[in-house]
């Protein structure tokens, strides 16, 4: 009787060695894979950091899912991963949708940033929805002179687009902004900002037919 409990007794410790090693050899006891993550971009929130694998296999994938990140690499460091993140100049911010949009066009949720990084966006989207803007038309609107006297942009049936200044007053103008727009505003908007008879707006939604309106 003894000698079977004996044998039972190393079949069951066997069975727990072979298991044992199994689980280790594939990291699943011991998660061998697993690493704590530093991330050096400190305008990222913590929510964002959480939400990266800790596995080097997966961060990879995981990461280029987001095109507001401009460029990544990371390293393993014995039981950590260190990664440096890149990512566009914000644009725009939507309070509304609690969305941020970019340079390049992308479209992200605030969730993903921290609270200065959000305050220190100075322009401010107007539109329930957040509108899709290409690359260049954002990199022509910041080619102007006074991009910083822009607070809140909005636009309008998705034909035109309206541009509010500091000091309230309205710049309208058409959906595709060229050069030759940007170029113009840069050397008599300030004329135009002096102008009595612009109180309120100034439209240049006909700009291609030099048609040009202020009140």
């Amino acid at each position: 009787m003894l000698g079977k409990i004996s044998k039972l007794i190393n079949y069951s410790i066997l069975l727990i060695l072979i298991i044992s090693s199994y689980l280790i050899l594939n990291g699943a006891l011991f998660n061998q894979d697993s690493k704590t993550i530093f991330v050096s971009n400190e305008n990222l929130s913590d929510f964002f950091i959480k939400s990266l694998p800790n596995n080097p296999k997966l961060l990879n994938e995981h990461l280029s899912k987001f095109n507001f990140i401009e460029s990544f690499f990371f390293k393993l460091n014995n039981q950590s991963i260190i990664i440096d993140i890149s990512i566009y100049e914000a644009f725009a911010k939507n309070t509304k949708n609690d969305q941020i949009i970019f340079d390049n066009g992308a479209i992200s949720k605030s969730i993903y940033f921290k609270s200065l990084f959000i305050k220190n966006i100075n322009i401010e989207n107007l539109n329930i929805k957040t509108p899709i803007f290409d690359d260049l038309t954002i990199s022509n609107l910041n080619n102007l002179n006074y991009i910083d006297n822009i607070v809140k942009i909005e636009l309008i049936d998705n034909r035109r687009l309206d541009i509010f200044l500091t000091d309230g007053r309205k710049v309208m103008l058409p959906k595709n902004i060229n050069l030759n727009l940007i170029n113009f505003l840069n050397e008599f908007l300030n004329s135009f900002m002096e102008d009595v008879k612009f109180q309120n707006y100034l439209d240049l939604r006909n700009f291609a037919s030099n048609s040009i309106r202020m009140k």
